[in-house]
């Protein structure tokens, strides 16, 4: 993580001057102590990972096992402007009370979901998962609803877009075999004014008018299909997310063909 996400998610109501201060007081005394490892990162910015002394504090107070992040590749990667999107969309969710679990936990951790146990199901790996729990009316648990987060930010060739179709179109089945997690939303995540969007309604739009005849409720499943736009600056600086669903999208898109035919006929 880096010290915008940290701070944000540590000092969630604070004033950008206050949480900058903060932060870094805070950090400097943790990479002193060696709880932390600050590491530059591809964009010319530093990034946090756990040291060997926090990652045994971690583990201890969550009594899981924890890894020291030093081996996580993407620091210093291509693959950092992808991590970092999507660490700060998870952090948002973690301040809005969510649990989540991060593309390095799953391929880390233990417990119900795993990277192996998705691999088999779904033969591919989200880039994180939110869980939503959900009870009844006498607060009795029920199960959890699941958010499959894919991150678009760099080119991806038709297939892959397909595959992720499949994905979606799968909403409302066990994320797992025999476990309380369900499939609730597919979450497109994608820099602002890219190509993705147009490519994932264009996917979208294939997948629609090949299944038409099996799909009983093409509004709430394109619904279930999130594209959230990062407004994203140079050198990687996000200013917030815009998220609207699928269905909404191709709505908008359809009523623009529908003034662009009008405006035509009218000349």
């Amino acid at each position: 993580m880096r010290h915008r996400e940290l701070s944000r998610l540590v000092w969630p109501t604070a004033s950008d001057a206050v949480r900058e201060t903060s932060a870094s007081r805070l950090l400097k005394r943790l990479r002193d102590e060696g709880y932390l490892v600050r590491c530059i990162n591809s964009v010319g910015s530093y990034s946090y990972v756990l040291g060997k002394r926090g990652a045994k504090e971690v583990s201890n107070l969550l009594n899981i096992p924890v890894f020291d992040g030093t081996r996580i590749s993407g620091v210093q990667g291509r693959d950092v402007f992808h991590r970092t999107l999507g660490t700060a969309w998870l952090v948002e969710q973690l301040v809005a009370g969510r649990e989540v679990m991060s593309e390095f936990a799953i391929n880390s951790l233990g417990g119900d979901i795993t990277r192996s146990a998705l691999f088999e199901q779904w033969s591919r790996t989200p880039d994180g998962l939110v869980l939503h729990e959900v009870r009844d009316e006498a607060g009795r648990f029920l199960h959890y609803n699941v958010d499959w987060l894919e991150i678009e930010a760099s080119y991806k060739a038709r297939a892959h877009r397909e595959k992720m179709m499949d994905v979606a179109w799968s909403v409302g089945r066990q994320l797992l075999p025999k476990s309380p997690y369900y499939l609730d939303r597919v979450v497109f995540l994608f820099e602002k004014g890219s190509a993705h969007k147009a490519a994932l309604v264009r996917s979208a739009s294939e997948k629609l008018e090949a299944t038409k005849q099996v799909v009983d409720d093409p509004e709430s499943l394109l619904r279930s299909i999130a594209l959230v736009e990062v407004d994203a600056s140079p050198p990687l600086t996000i200013q917030g997310f815009t998220e609207t669903d699928l269905y909404a999208c191709m709505r908008r898109k359809q009523g623009a063909l529908a003034d662009l035919k009008t405006v035509k006929h009218a000349l």
